[in-house]
């Protein structure tokens, strides 16, 4: 008869514990069971929770809205300190130089959220398929080159060549107008771009950053709003098991709450 080892012994307690743990995947879609695991497991119950694909989903669509309020607050701190740097009385090139650095700062973030979205969109993408994703994509980004210039200013940020934002000031009454400018020659040194021609036509010599960042987070968000929806008609099952998830954690929490209020 044949000893048992300890590495027999451990591995017939993972065994064990993989079966138990596939056994309360399967038991949270029970409401009485997904109870008694809510009052004496709880921990556990928020984990296999948020391993569902359902949850998953539905985080990952939290995380690019998420990302989609951050690269808007880079957009209102640009035009912030645009109007700030008016308001000093005196250019003096110290200033200056704080400005260009806090303006390339912004830029890089602004331009690092993209590139999250862009990955967190190609998983969502792999899994769950629409029809005419592809198209859309070219509907909404292709149509002008602001995608384009967006990958050109993150690349500049990656490879430590960041640009020097010019500055072109307007007069406007009644009071002044100032306008944050990439040389378009320096943005694309050193680029692979397939649509340098296009850019070239399109812009002059300086291309104003602000109106850049506000055209794409137009397409940002006009691309989630559709793959979004998409996404929830072709797969409603697992939009209603998320629902039914988060349905069953509020009863239970508000019964706790009232529970404590009578005591």
């Amino acid at each position: 008869m044949k000893k048992n080892t300890f590495e027999d012994t451990i591995n017939f307690m993972r065994h064990n514990q993989d079966k138990r743990k596939n056994s309360l995947s399967q038991d949270i879609d029970i409401y009485d069971n997904f109870k008694k695991m809510y009052f004496f497991d709880n921990e556990k119950l928020y984990e296999l929770i948020h391993e569902t694909d359902a949850w998953k989903l539905y985080t990952d669509f939290e995380d690019i809205e998420y990302i989609i309020i951050r690269m808007k607050k880079c957009i209102v701190d640009f035009k912030e300190k645009a109007g700030r740097f008016l308001e000093e009385k005196k250019f003096l090139e110290k200033k200056r130089t704080e400005y260009e650095e806090d303006f390339i700062e912004i830029s890089y973030l602004f331009t690092s959220y993209t590139y999250t979205i862009f990955q967190i969109r190609k998983v969502l993408v792999e899994k769950y398929s629409v029809s005419h994703y592809n198209n859309k994509v070219k509907e909404i980004f292709s149509v002008d080159v602001v995608g384009t210039l967006i990958k050109a200013i993150r690349h500049t940020s990656v490879h430590r060549t960041l640009y020097k934002p010019q500055w072109q000031i307007e007069y406007k009454f009644p009071g002044k107008e100032i306008n944050i400018m990439i040389d378009k020659k320096f943005l694309l040194k050193g680029t692979n771009l397939n649509n340098k021609n296009t850019i070239n036509e399109t812009y002059g010599k300086e291309i104003n950053i602000i109106q850049l960042f506000e055209q794409y987070m137009q397409k940002v968000e006009l691309l989630h709003e559709w793959h979004k929806k998409e996404i929830y008609q072709v797969y409603p099952e697992i939009v209603k098991e998320r629902q039914k998830y988060a349905d069953w954690l509020a009863a239970l929490n508000t019964r706790v709450t009232r529970s404590l209020k009578i005591k």
